[in-house]
């Protein structure tokens, strides 16, 4: 088929088609994938909504690292530590309030 020979009308017709033909493809593709996840889950004898909640967890925690373990502690008192997660403490409320960087209070 030689595009370059086509009339603009002729071009237009078969882009509709071309269309047409792409989104039945995808439609078709679309459910055969959903059939498949269908029957992983029927094979693993597991609801889907578990399997789609639990792939949920797994993509979250995978873009939500959070920091574990000591960022952040108190010279004067080695005991008293913070990992940079959820409210200050009030030793370190107290540290900054004095000038102390919190620069200077990473463990």
């Amino acid at each position: 088929m030689d595009l370059s020979q086509m009339s603009l009308r002729q071009l237009r017709d078969l882009n509709e088609k071309i269309s047409a033909l792409i989104a039945s493809r995808h439609k078709k593709e679309r459910a055969d994938a959903i059939e498949q996840i269908y029957a992983v889950a029927h094979r693993l004898g597991v609801p889907l909504q578990t399997l789609l909640q639990e792939a949920e967890g797994v993509k979250m925690g995978k873009m939500k690292k959070r920091r574990e373990g000591t960022v952040y502690q108190d010279p004067t008192n080695l005991a008293n530590t913070w990992a940079g997660i959820g409210p200050r403490p009030a030793w370190l409320k107290s540290a900054i309030a004095a000038g102390v960087q919190m620069d200077a209070l990473r463990a």
